[in-house]
């Protein structure tokens, strides 16, 4: 490899030097050679040659290197990126290049950290190249992901909030859409049911940007599990009807549960744990109070349909009905009062609590209607009393 490297070096003719460059550089990587690689980018980056000419070649070997296989890439990439210690900001385009293959060859093996941190690296923001915003949108949304996999949704959100600043800016219609999937999952990580289900629900009806049908479909069952975990209360039932009036929603295996919540029916533990075996690991993760966000989100959901059966109840019998000691049941429905999720008045005295009834909006529209007519009859009345030949 040296005298192959030096008689290169020899040649006097810059186009022809470069040309020879790229030729071994391609013989190299069709042997993927990672020894050979090695020494001739050593050689590249500790030659005389002037600047616009190794650039030239150290382009072409970022380019080519994706005809190496996933184990000599990694151990290339990872030599040539070290190699161009305090030099690397004469070759940002290049750097840059190499960075995104070993970054794509990190996630294919899933370690999505090294993924992460191997893109993060790339200047986007720097003045000395162009940058367009759908490659700094793309960039930022793909490290997202990435930290996404790690469930890691603080620096996923830290990343997915730059790429936020530029989509405005961006012509990619499905760049866009990625985007707003990032946003939802992270706000389904950060436990922030409620808005996941309506943002995951809006990318459901998108299909006239060619989103595939299955796709759309995940994404519906993504915001129905989502409404599902969500705190109990008015908010959700709004989101519940809406996912239960959309035609789809009935052909997928999270149908079942969100149709007794609709109809404010009591939720069994075994539906509760059929139910769970669906969801992913971060779904599952336990609370302050002991139990699983499934398994809150659905007591809550029987505390509002028992206040639909019964004017009061008892701690100890609401206990009962939530199979969990009384003290739990009342810190429960405490909190949903203090929350304005359900109103009702506490007892502690007593052990009891009164649930106050509330007027639903079909209710309400009844009694506006009635009071219309009240109004339009007392009105007649007035007018036959001043013209009686109309009575």
């Amino acid at each position: 490899m040296a005298a192959k490297i030096a008689q290169i070096s020899s040649i006097h003719d810059p186009k022809e030097k470069v040309e020879k460059y790229k030729q071994l550089i391609t013989e190299l990587f069709n042997h993927q050679d990672v020894k050979g690689s090695k020494e001739l980018i050593s050689h590249l980056l500790s030659t005389e040659m002037p600047l616009v000419h190794s650039r030239q070649v150290i382009s072409f070997f970022a380019t080519a290197m994706e005809y190496l296989q996933n184990a000599p890439l990694i151990e290339v990439a990872s030599f040539t990126l070290e190699s161009f210690g305090p030099r690397s900001a004469a070759f940002e385009e290049e750097e840059a290049k190499i960075r995104d293959q070993l970054a794509e060859v990190y996630s294919a093996k899933k370690e999505y950290q090294l993924a992460a941190r191997t893109l993060s690296a790339i200047n986007l923001e720097g003045a000395s190249r162009t940058v367009s915003a759908d490659e700094k949108a793309d960039k930022y949304i793909k490290i997202a992901e990435y930290y996404l996999e790690l469930e890691d949704e603080a620096s996923a959100d830290t990343f997915n909030s730059k790429a936020g600043m530029v989509i405005h800016l961006c012509q990619n219609i499905q760049l866009k859409l990625r985007h707003r999937v990032c946003h939802a999952r992270i706000q389904d990580f950060k436990k922030d049911f409620l808005q996941a289900s309506r943002t995951y629900y809006a990318l459901s009806q998108e299909g006239q940007y060619g989103v595939v049908e299955s796709d759309l479909l995940h994404l519906l069952q993504c915001a129905i599990t989502c409404a599902i975990l969500a705190k109990a209360g008015p908010q959700r039932s709004r989101l519940l009807a809406t996912l239960y009036k959309d035609e789809r929603a009935v052909h997928l295996e999270t149908y079942d549960m969100l149709e007794k919540l609709f109809m404010e029916r009591i939720i069994k533990k075994p539906d509760v744990d059929r139910f769970s075996e669906k969801l992913q690991q971060h779904h599952k993760a336990k609370l302050s109070s002991g139990f699983t966000v499934l398994e809150t989100a659905t007591m809550e959901h029987n505390i509002i349909a028992i206040s639909k059966i019964y004017n009061n109840i008892t701690f100890d019998e609401l206990g009962t009905v939530l199979e969990i000691p009384p003290n739990k049941a009342e810190n429960l429905i405490a909190n949903m009062v203090q929350e304005h999720r359900i109103k009702a008045i506490l007892d502690q005295i007593h052990g009891i609590v009164e649930f106050e009834v509330e007027n639903d909006g079909l209710s309400e529209w009844g009694g506006q209607v009635e009071s219309l007519l009240q109004s339009v009859e007392k009105l007649v009345g007035d007018i036959s009393k001043i013209y009686p030949v109309m009575a």
